[in-house]
Order: structure tokens, then sequence, then C-alpha cells
């Protein structure tokens, strides 16, 4: 056997494992914003036949009401800060079309020190997502009542800094 094929067979495989390992630490370090939401639709196309029956939330009539609580949490092992948020495209629950968000509520916070809070929008577009920081597997669930007739009338945007949209 020729030991030149050795000295470059040795070569390949360390080039190899080096890259692989370094892709596999880099992926390590990154930040992995996702989130999740289930809906429940209460009421869909609400037009009655008797005139004096109307559907009201908060004093406002609706015709469709859904409930969709979101989970939102950092997948990745970096940590995700708030200034980890872009400014100009901040972290929000964001209605689609014409739907409008009516409330929205924490309905759980996996931690307390990262001071997670959601807040509605004057015109019901969107609820921000607030933060001071979220380590690895930590998040909310938020709770939206929206006039959307599902979970597709809602969607989580903004971009955060090394991670993109969630």
């Amino acid at each position: 056997m020729n030991p030149g094929w050795i000295g470059a067979l040795i070569g390949l495989v360390s080039l190899s494992l080096a890259i692989t390992f370094f892709l596999l630490g880099r992926r390590a370090r990154l930040k992995g914003p996702v989130w999740a939401a289930r809906s429940n639709n209460l009421v869909r196309g609400f037009a009655s036949t008797l005139p004096d029956l109307e559907i009201l939330f908060r004093r406002e009539r609706v015709d469709t009401l859904t409930v969709t609580r979101i989970a939102f949490w950092n997948r990745g092992v970096a940590t995700i800060d708030q200034n980890d948020i872009a400014p100009a495209d901040p972290l929000r629950i964001a209605s689609v079309g014409d739907s409008r968000l009516l409330d929205v509520k924490l309905v759980q916070v996996s931690g307390e020190p990262s001071r997670f809070e959601s807040v509605l929008s004057a015109d019901g577009k969107a609820a921000h997502l607030r933060f001071d920081f979220l380590d690895r597997d930590q998040g909310a669930v938020v709770q939206v009542v929206h006039t959307g007739a599902s979970g597709a009338d809602v969607t989580v945007a903004g971009t955060i800094k090394g991670a993109g949209a969630p």
C-alpha cells in the first residue's frame, strides 16, 4: 500500500470532521425563536334571524369570535435578549386581513425573571411581545381573542437579530 494515500485519506477525514464539528458548534449557538398556535372558534358568521339578538364582546358587536392560544419560546441554545429585537420590526402577534385582536392575555410564562408581557395596540391590529431575555426553552403562552375565523387569521411577526423571523 502506498503511504501517500494513507496521508491523503487521513487529511480528508480530518478536514471533513473539522467542518462537521464547526457547523454543529455554530448551530448550537444559534437563537431559535419558534411559535405554535391552537384555536377554538366560538362564533362564526353570526347573522341572527331575530332582530333583537346580537353577540357582544366588551360592548362591541361581533359576527365571528375565535380564541387562539399562541406559544412562543426560544428553541435555540443562545439567549434572545431584548436588544436582539429589531426596533424597526418589533416582535408581535399580528392580525391577518380584516380580523382584529380584541383582547390579549398572558396565560403562562416559563421564566418570571424574563418579565414577558404582551400589550395590545390601540387599533387592534397587533399585540407587542416584550421581554428582557429568553434562555433556551423559555417562553410564554398568550391567549388572543380575535374576530378571525381560525388561527390562520393571526401570526407572529418581527425580526430577531441573528435569527430572523420566528
